[in-house]
C-alpha cells in the first residue's frame, strides 16, 4: 500500500530592507494569515524516499481560483489535477483517468491563523480508485503547532512554523483482478511540517506511516527545490 503524497512553495533576497526586513520576520513568526495564492504559482519540491533513497521530482502550479478553491497541475513524476481548499488542505488528488484519491471534508495540515501553540484534532475520510483496487479509508488526525522557527532546504533557509502530527486510520480494501477479494487493515502516521509565511506554502515535510499487518512501512522527506511567483 502506498499513499500519494501531496506537497505544496520564493525566496528573495531583501538585505537591504535592514531592520524593517528583520521586523516582518517577526511578524509573520507570531501569526500567519491565509495565503494569498496566485494563478501562475510554480514551485518545485523533491520526494525522497528514505528506505530507498530514491528522489523524484513533482511540479505544482496553480491553474485556477475559486472561493475556496485552490487548483494545481501537476507534472514531473506524476501527473494530473490536485484540488485543495484555500487553507492548501487536499480535498482531490487525480492522476489521469484510473487513479483518484477524494478526502471528505479534506485532509486538515493547516488552519489559520497560524499560532505557536495552536491544536485541532479533525476526523476525516479518504477514498482512492486505481485499476487494481479501490479503498476507503477513516482517519483520526491531531496537530499542534510546535514552533516558530527556521527551516533550510534546498531552495534556501525560512523563517517557518513546524508542525507536528500524528494520524491513525482504519482501512477497508477491495483488490480488483487476479488479486480479488477484500481485507480490513489500520495504520498509524506520523509527520512534521513546516510552514513558511513568506512563501505562503508548507515548504518541508517529513513523514512515516506504519501498516502491522501489512509489514508495510514508508518514510519520506519533501522538500522545496524552486519556487516561481506569478507573472
Amino acid at each position: 500500500m502506498r499513499r500519494r503524497d501531496f506537497i505544496y512553495g520564493l525566496g528573495g533576497s531583501a538585505a537591504a530592507a535592514g531592520i524593517s526586513t528583520l521586523s516582518s520576520v517577526a511578524q509573520a513568526a507570531a501569526r500567519a494569515e491565509r495565503p494569498e495564492i496566485r494563478v501562475g504559482d510554480s514551485s518545485v519540491f523533491q520526494d525522497r524516499d528514505v528506505r530507498t533513497g530514491v528522489k523524484r521530482e513533482i511540479r505544482l502550479r496553480t491553474i485556477s481560483l475559486g472561493a475556496d478553491r485552490i487548483v494545481t497541475e501537476v507534472s514531473g513524476a506524476t501527473s494530473g489535477i490536485r484540488t485543495f481548499t484555500s487553507d492548501w488542505n487536499l480535498l482531490e488528488d487525480k492522476i489521469g483517468d484510473t487513479n483518484n484519491q477524494t478526502v471528505k471534508p479534506f485532509w486538515p495540515y493547516l488552519r489559520f491563523p497560524l499560532e505557536v501553540g495552536q491544536k485541532w484534532d479533525t476526523p476525516f475520510e479518504v477514498e482512492t480508485t486505481t485499476l487494481a483496487f479501490s479503498r476507503s479509508a477513516k482517519w483520526q488526525w491531531t496537530a499542534q503547532v510546535a514552533a516558530a522557527e527556521s527551516v533550510t532546504v534546498p531552495a534556501r533557509t525560512y523563517q517557518a512554523f513546524r508542525i507536528e502530527y500524528e494520524g491513525t486510520f482504519a482501512s477497508r480494501q477491495e483488490n480488483f483482478g487476479n488479486r480479488q477479494g477484500t481485507r480490513s487493515f489500520t495504520g498509524t502516521q506520523k509527520e512534521t511540517a513546516w510552514y513558511a509565511p513568506e512563501v505562503m506554502r508548507i515548504v518541508k515535510r517529513e513523514f512515516q506511516q506504519l501498516v502491522p499487518a501489512n509489514n508495510f512501512f514508508d518514510r519520506h522527506v519533501i522538500e522545496l527545490l524552486s519556487f516561481m511567483p506569478a507573472q
